[in-house]
């Protein structure tokens, strides 16, 4: 299944036919379907069941504040989230254990508003980039963490060693992890420039410029098929 969104709300389009299994008015900027492609998570807590005929949808209230992502574990037993606190610039990033309504884990960002990806062993990479206008909020620090559901805490920090127009450190922004598993690939926000970290050695490798006039805000790798 895909994800298919408009000003009219969102669709969950079946991939082999593009016929619509499920169509809502709720805005959902983007998501996850879980492994099994039975269970949609939005980034704003909209979930919706399509192992069931008719789909049911959920909307769940974050109770810690406004709700800028949320990504559930491969078992689906943890919710992590990027919560905004409710005055200034400043985030959360959660583990929260929706079954027993508990916050597992909580580690404070500034100026915060990253993504959150799963890596193959379970670690959660997270970022904290800032947002606009940063003469206000500020830009976040040139590197991504890594929390480990294993041990509960914040293990490493993976830095961006620098930006090639040589403009300095950068904050990372959208992170996507490759198909074979090999390679983290994130931007330096608001520029052209693409950089890669070592899936194994969890340093930065390398980093791609598509010039100063070029804005990357998005990120996404196509499936090995």
């Amino acid at each position: 299944a895909v994800l298919d969104c408009d000003n009219s709300g969102f669709s969950i389009v079946n991939s082999s036919d593009y016929s619509v299994i499920f169509h809502d008015t709720d805005q959902v900027e983007a998501g996850v379907f879980t492994e099994d492609n039975q269970r949609f998570y939005g980034r704003n807590g909209v979930f919706v069941d399509i192992s069931v005929s008719p789909a049911v949808i959920r909307r769940w209230s974050c109770p810690f504040g406004p709700l800028y992502y949320l990504l559930p574990s491969r078992d689906e037993s943890v919710w992590y989230l990027m919560v905004k606190k409710r005055t200034g610039s400043d985030f959360l990033f959660m583990a929260y254990d929706p079954n027993a309504d508990s916050v597992l884990f909580s580690h404070y960002l500034t100026p915060g508003h990253g993504v959150i990806k799963l890596a193959p062993d379970d670690k959660v990479f997270f970022t904290n980039p800032g947002t606009g206008p940063y003469s206000v909020y500020g830009i976040g620090p040139p590197f991504y963490e890594v929390y480990d559901p294993h041990t509960n805490n914040v293990t490493d920090s993976v830095w961006a060693r620098g930006i090639c127009t040589g403009v300095g450190p950068s904050p990372v922004g959208e992170l996507v992890i490759t198909p074979d598993e090999r390679w983290v690939v994130g931007i330096h926000p608001g520029f052209g420039e693409i950089l890669t970290f070592s899936l194994e050695s969890m340093r930065q490798e390398k980093c791609y410029s598509l010039g100063n006039r070029c804005s990357l805000w998005y990120l996404t790798c196509q499936s090995i098929r």
